[in-house]
């Protein structure tokens, strides 16, 4: 079950979250956020948020940003 922070966050940003959030802590591999097409996470267009904790999820999503690379361009037919 996700951290509550995690799941807030998830309802509050479901235009930016494909899907919904891993939780890879069991295998040591944190949390895992794919962003929808059109959003990025700094500005070399990263399409993922990978963090260790819930708290550093939160924080680097602060970071989500439009994204124009050519990739979210032909998801979103522009």
């Amino acid at each position: 079950m996700l951290p509550k922070s995690l799941i807030q966050l998830l309802e509050k940003h479901r235009d930016k979250i494909e899907g919904t959030i891993e939780d890879e802590t069991d295998t040591g591999d944190g949390y895992w956020v794919y962003l929808r097409p059109g959003w990025c996470t700094d500005d070399i267009g990263l399409h993922t948020i990978h963090e260790d904790s819930a708290q550093e999820v939160v924080k680097a999503f602060r970071y989500v940003q439009p994204c124009t690379c050519s990739s979210c361009k032909r998801a979103n037919g522009t």
